[in-house]
C-alpha cells in the first residue's frame, strides 16, 4: 500500500500530457487544483503525500536536499516525489494528470513561452522584491525555507536567453555512457538551465534555490525531466532498468520514504501507472545510445551519422577546443547555443565546474553541427514558433539583435 491505496496492476497507463496541448478548460482545471492544494490545511504528518498540502511538498524537498541532488538517486527520488504531488492533486480533482513543460520548443525565446503568460503560470517577478504578481501563483506567500523571514512572496528573477533545443537533448542521450553519466548530464545541463534561468541571480528567485518547489513551475519542469529519463529508458531495451555508473545501486533506499530505487525504475509498475504524450520536440535516436561507448572524446563525432535523428548528412565536425562561446546572429531558422550554467548555481549544487563546462562545449558543437546542415530547420526554430506558442507575437525586431 502506497499513498493510502492498494496497488493494482497497471493495465491501462494514464498519459501525462504536454501543457501546451491541453484544452483551455483542462488548463484552468489544473490551476484550480494547484490553488486548492496551496490553500489546504496541513496534514498531521508527511508520510502520505496524497494528503499533504502544497507547502509540505516544499518542506519535503527542502529537508532532503542532500539525498536527492548531485547523486545517482536524483532521477528516481524526483520521480517518486512528483508522483506524490500528482496524487495530492488527484485527491482534489481525480481527473488531474501532471502535465509536462517541453521547454525545448520554447528554447529560442523562452520568456515569450505560453507557459509564462499571465493567464497561466505568470512571468517575471516585479519591483525590488521580485514578487510574482500574475498567473496561478500571483500573490502567493511562502513558508520555506525557515532561514529567511516568513511569510515571503514567491520570487522570480529571470535571466533567460535560451534553453536546450530538442537536438541538444537528443545528443545528451546519445552521448551518455551509462545511467549515472546520463543523470549527471541531465541534472547539470538542461535541468539546471531551467532552474537558474527562471530563478535568476543567486538567492533571488525561488526556482534557483533548493526551495524551488515554492514555484509551481517546478512540477511541470520536473515532469519533463522525468519524461526525458523515460525516453532514455525507452530508447534501448538495455536501458529500461539500467541503473549503473558512479555509486548507483538499485538497492539504495529513497529517503524519507524508505523504498528501494528498484521500485521506481518503471512508470508502469508498482505505484506508477503512466506514460508520456509525445511532443513535437521529441527526436528519436536512430540506434541504441551508450551501448559499449568508448571513452575517447571524439567518439560522439565519429558516430554522429548513426546516432543523431536526422537523415541529412552531417558536415565535418566543428572545432574541438570549445573554450570560446561564439557570438551568434539570431535567425529564424538557426539554433542558439544552450547558455552556460552560472557559476554560482554550479557551486550551490556541488557540481563539477570542469565537467559542466565540458558538457556545454560538447553541446555548442552539436548546435554548430545542426546549423551547418543545409535545409535543416529545427522544430524549436523561431520560424516554427507559432506552431507551439500562440499568445505572443514575435516581431521582426527579434531577429535583428545578437545573443550568446
Amino acid at each position: 500500500m502506497l499513498f493510502g491505496v492498494v496497488l493494482a496492476a497497471c493495465d491501462n497507463p494514464a498519459i501525462r500530457p504536454a501543457w501546451r496541448t491541453l484544452p483551455e478548460p483542462k488548463k484552468q482545471q489544473y490551476m484550480r487544483a494547484i490553488q486548492k492544494l496551496k490553500q489546504r490545511a496541513p496534514a498531521p504528518d508527511l508520510s502520505n503525500m496524497a494528503q499533504i498540502n502544497y507547502d509540505q511538498f516544499v518542506q519535503i524537498h527542502w529537508d532532503n536536499v542532500k539525498v536527492a541532488h548531485n547523486i545517482s538517486e536524483f532521477l528516481p527520488w524526483h520521480r517518486y516525489f512528483i508522483l506524490g504531488y500528482e496524487k495530492a492533486l488527484q485527491s482534489i480533482d481525480p481527473t488531474i494528470l501532471l502535465p509536462f513543460w517541453d521547454w525545448t520548443l520554447d528554447s529560442q525565446h523562452p520568456t515569450s513561452s505560453d507557459v509564462l503568460q499571465p493567464q497561466y503560470f505568470g512571468g517575471n517577478g516585479k519591483g525590488a522584491s521580485h514578487c510574482v504578481m500574475d498567473g496561478v501563483a500571483a500573490g502567493w506567500q511562502t513558508s520555506y525555507p525557515t532561514t529567511r523571514a516568513q511569510p515571503s512572496c514567491l520570487r522570480r528573477c529571470f535571466e533567460m536567453t535560451t534553453f536546450w533545443a530538442p537536438e541538444n537533448v537528443a545528443a545528451l542521450m546519445a552521448q551518455s555512457r551509462n545511467y549515472d553519466d546520463f543523470r549527471e548530464r541531465l541534472e547539470d545541463g538542461p535541468h539546471g538551465n531551467i532552474h537558474a534561468g527562471v530563478g535568476g541571480q543567486a538567492n533571488c528567485g525561488d526556482m534557483g534555490t533548493m526551495y524551488s518547489t515554492n514555484d509551481p513551475l517546478f512540477f511541470l519542469h520536473h515532469a519533463n525531466v522525468d519524461r526525458i529519463w523515460w525516453q532514455w529508458q525507452s530508447s534501448c531495451p538495455t536501458n529500461r532498468l539500467r541503473y549503473d555508473g558512479g555509486i548507483a545501486s538499485p538497492n539504495t533506499r529513497l529517503v524519507p520514504w524508505n523504498i528501494p530505487v528498484s521500485q521506481v525504475m518503471e512508470t508502469t509498475s508498482g505505484p506508477f501507472c503512466y506514460n508520456y504524450q509525445r511532443s513535437d520536440g521529441d527526436l528519436v535516436l536512430k540506434t541504441c545510445p551508450n551501448a559499449g561507448v568508448p571513452t575517447t572524446s571524439d567518439w560522439f563525432w565519429q558516430n554522429v551519422k548513426t546516432l543523431l535523428p536526422t537523415s541529412v548528412q552531417p558536415a565535418a565536425p566543428p572545432s574541438r577546443n570549445g573554450t570560446v562561446v561564439k557570438k551568434q546572429k539570431r535567425s529564424v531558422s538557426g539554433l542558439q547555443y544552450p547558455p552556460p550554467i552560472p557559476e554560482w548555481y554550479v557551486i550551490q549544487n556541488g557540481y563539477s565546474l570542469e565537467k559542466v563546462r565540458q558538457f556545454e562545449a560538447e553541446q555548442r558543437n552539436v548546435t554548430d553541427h545542426y546549423n551547418s546542415l543545409e535545409g535543416y530547420v529545427s522544430e524549436a526554430a523561431l520560424e516554427n514558433w507559432h506552431k507551439h506558442n500562440h499568445l505572443v507575437n514575435l516581431t521582426q525586431t527579434l531577429f535583428n539583435n545578437t545573443s550568446v
